[in-house]
């Protein structure tokens, strides 16, 4: 054997990028096509998307004309998911991290 004679694993260990491209390709590619087939709940994306739903399950679905909101209920949400941010923050910048400089320290 000589210096310029390589086996196929050193060959392949020379392209390890494209042998991990080329697998992260072929794995994300499953991935998808098991998503699009339903992931193993007997419905495909298509059929989920239609909202068809499950065998059975027809007469559960709610028609979306009447999950409409008034403006005082999006008022209401909307006024709720502000004070519990502002509050969250608050008590987020009142603690001060322990592994901060003694000067910044409250005393």
């Amino acid at each position: 054997m000589t210096a310029t004679d390589t086996t196929a694993l050193e060959a392949v260990l020379r392209r390890d990028r494209a042998v991990v491209v080329t697998a992260l390709v072929a794995v994300i590619t499953i991935a998808w096509i098991w998503i699009l087939l339903g992931a193993g709940t007997g419905m495909t994306a298509l059929d989920m998307a239609r909202g068809s739903g499950a065998p059975g399950m027809a007469g559960m679905m709610v028609a979306p004309a009447s999950c409409t909101r008034s403006s005082g209920s999006s008022t209401a949400a909307s006024s709720r998911s502000a004070v519990i941010m502002v509050r969250l923050r608050s008590q987020r910048s009142a603690k001060t991290p322990a592994t901060a400089p003694s000067s910044t320290r409250g005393a």
